[in-house]
């Protein structure tokens, strides 16, 4: 890793008692609305803890980055309905002891290592100044294998280590109100495949895609590159853009920190 990047890199978490202790707060902080939507997506109380830890790695990735500067910043982990942090994730600045409101609203969204989109519902794109991007550089089974790490084997072979957690802060994607959609793909025989996009996806982005290509007559499936469909898109319009558009030294990532 060359030296610009490494400076975006953060520790977040170098044994299993830091990791527990981001663990504890997703379990403590999982919300009303996640727990009916078990149910409703048939979900798995274990499937919502992981998958809220995931993004708490990234926050927490955040949250070390800006301490490592001198900068002191508690996340937006109380208990409640999701809407009412819907605007910021970084909740409150600490100096000199005091606890204040962030002068700008600042959303914070992790990503898989292997990811390349950015995508977020679009109400709540709208809602914040900057959306901080980060990749948590371990799968999404980080979870599963973490808890048998504590579990002792029968097998004397078969041993699950804990293996510490970084996190690669990329940038940040300021809000834009006048964003419109624009994209680029590449048409196979029977599939459109979308490589590049940004702005806000309608939720009829294939018909939109066809006719401004001027596709109607072959109709061919619209996917996104290496995702295919963006299950959001079933329920909502998203903000869209690909992860190397939010690229950004650390030094601009820290400009935003200070601004808070």
């Amino acid at each position: 890793m060359d030296k610009r990047l490494s400076k975006n890199v953060v520790l977040v978490a170098a044994n299993s008692d830091e990791y527990n202790e981001i663990v504890d707060d997703a379990e403590e902080t999982i919300s009303n609305q996640i727990r009916h939507g078990i149910n409703k997506k048939q979900r798995t109380l274990a499937d919502c803890l992981e998958c809220k830890t995931f993004g708490y790695l990234g926050e927490y990735g955040v949250k070390k980055f800006a301490k490592s500067h001198g900068i002191e910043v508690n996340l937006a982990h109380q208990i409640g309905e999701p809407e009412q942090f819907f605007n910021r994730d970084i909740d409150s600045v600490v100096k000199d002891g005091v606890k204040r409101n962030p002068r700008k609203n600042i959303g914070i969204k992790s990503n898989g290592a292997g990811s390349v989109w950015i995508d977020i519902p679009r109400s709540q794109f709208l809602k914040s100044d900057q959306h901080m991007v980060c990749k948590v550089l371990t799968d999404r089974d980080h979870l599963s294998r973490t808890l048998l790490s504590f579990r002792p084997s029968a097998k004397p072979k078969k041993r699950y280590e804990f293996v510490p957690i970084y996190v690669f802060l990329i940038g940040f994607v300021p809000r834009n109100y006048e964003v419109g959609f624009t994209f680029s793909g590449t048409m196979a025989r029977t599939v459109y495949t979308v490589h590049e996009a940004s702005g806000i996806v309608p939720k009829n982005y294939a018909e939109l895609i066809r006719r401004k290509e001027r596709l109607i007559t072959k109709n061919p499936k619209v996917e996104f590159n290496t995702i295919k469909k963006f299950g959001r898109l079933d329920e909502c319009e998203i903000f869209l853009t690909n992860l190397a558009q939010a690229e950004k030294p650390a030094e601009d990532i820290l400009k935003v920190l200070k601004e808070l």
